[in-house]
C-alpha cells in the first residue's frame, strides 16, 4: 500500500477512531457490585474501522474487534465483559498511540491534506537509461500539451512516493484546476485510443497465425495504422469540443497528438495515472479507474504469449 494512501485513510478517519468510547460501568446486583465495559458510538467507529483495516499494520487489530461476536451488531451503545473491555481498552490506547505517531512522521516529511494534484506510477523496468526515456517523455508530453497550458496554473512535482516509482503531482491554482480536469479528459482519450490499438493487435494476431499472403498482411497492417490515425484525429476533435476555451495556435493539433501518442505508449509499457487521493471525488470520477489502465498491459501480456505458442 502507497505511504500517501495511508496517511489519507489515517487522517480521512482519524476523528471517528477517536470518538470511540470504551468505559468501565460499574452495575449492582442486589449488594453486590459488578464490573463491564461500556462502548459508545460504535457505528461511526466501526465503518473507520473497516477503512483502517485495509493498511497491513492494523489488519490483525481491527479484525480483532469487528469479529468480536459482542460487537457485531447495529447498536451505537452497547455493554461488554469486564475482561474483554480490560484488553481492549490497552490495545486500543496502544493503537491510537501508533496513528497519532504514523500520522506526525507523515505530516513531518511533507504529507499535507488538500493538495489538488494527480500521482503517476511510472512503468516498471530495471534498466535506469529506459526509466529516464520514460520520464522524459511523460514531462514533454504534458508541458507541451496546449489543454494542460491555462494561464494561472502550473504543474509542480511535489514528491517521490519512498521504495517506488510513484510521482505525486500538485497544481498551483487560484480555485479549481482546470488542468486537472483537462488532464482527466486526455487520459479518458488514452484508454479509448488504448482499447482499439489493442483490439487491432488482437485482429492482426490471428491473421498471422491463418498465415496470410505477406503482402496481404501488409495491407492490414497499413489499414490498421489509418484506423489508428483517424481515431486520434476523433480524440483531437472531441478533445476540442469538451474544453472550448483554451486557445490553440497552428501547431496545437501536432502537439495534442503527440501528447495523446506519447501517453498512449506509456500507459502500454504499464504506466498509471489518477487523481491524487485527497482530490475531490468529482475529479476523481472523470479520471479512469485503476481496473481500466491495469486491464490494458494485461491485454498485451496475453498477446504476447500468443505471438510465442
Amino acid at each position: 500500500m502507497r505511504l500517501k494512501y495511508v496517511y489519507y485513510l489515517l487522517k480521512k478517519n482519524y476523528e471517528d477512531l477517536e470518538n470511540l468510547q470504551l468505559i468501565n460501568d460499574p452495575y449492582k446486583i442486589g449488594n453486590s457490585t459488578n464490573n463491564r465495559g461500556k462502548v459508545l458510538n460504535w457505528q461511526t467507529s466501526r465503518l473507520a474501522f473497516l477503512e483502517i483495516k485495509k493498511i497491513p499494520i492494523f489488519n490483525d487489530f481491527c479484525s480483532m474487534i469487528l469479529e468480536d461476536p459482542y460487537f457485531a451488531n447495529e447498536k451505537d451503545v452497547f455493554y461488554i465483559p469486564h475482561e474483554i473491555y480490560q484488553k481492549l481498552q490497552n490495545e486500543y490506547r496502544h493503537f491510537m498511540v501508533q496513528v497519532d505517531t504514523i500520522i506526525s512522521f507523515f505530516e513531518s516529511v511533507g504529507f499535507s491534506e488538500n493538495q489538488c494534484g494527480f500521482d503517476v506510477k511510472m512503468p516498471t523496468t530495471d534498466d535506469f537509461d529506459d526509466f529516464s526515456k520514460n520520464v522524459e517523455l511523460f514531462n514533454k508530453a504534458i508541458n507541451q500539451c496546449p489543454f494542460l497550458c491555462v494561464e494561472n496554473e502550473q504543474i509542480k512535482l511535489k514528491k517521490t512516493d519512498i521504495g517506488s516509482i510513484w510521482f505525486e503531482f500538485f497544481i498551483i491554482a487560484t480555485g479549481s484546476s482546470i488542468i486537472l480536469t483537462n488532464l482527466a479528459k486526455i487520459v479518458d482519450k488514452c484508454i479509448k485510443i488504448m482499447s482499439h490499438y489493442k483490439t487491432l493487435k488482437h485482429q492482426e494476431e490471428i491473421y498471422k497465425q491463418a498465415k496470410i499472403k505477406t503482402d496481404q498482411m501488409q495491407t492490414i497492417v497499413d489499414c490498421n495504422k489509418q484506423i489508428m490515425k483517424a481515431l486520434t484525429d476523433e480524440c483531437i476533435k472531441e478533445l476540442h469540443e469538451e474544453i472550448p476555451d483554451i486557445e490553440i495556435k497552428d501547431d496545437g493539433n501536432e502537439r495534442i497528438r503527440f501528447t495523446l501518442d506519447s501517453l498512449v505508449k506509456l500507459i502500454d509499457k504499464g504506466m498509471e495515472i489518477y487523481a491524487s487521493v485527497d482530490a475531490t471525488q468529482e475529479v476523481k470520477d472523470l479520471f479512469p479507474t485503476s481496473d481500466d489502465l491495469i486491464l490494458l498491459p494485461k491485454q498485451k501480456k496475453l498477446l504476447e504469449n500468443k505471438e510465442t505458442e
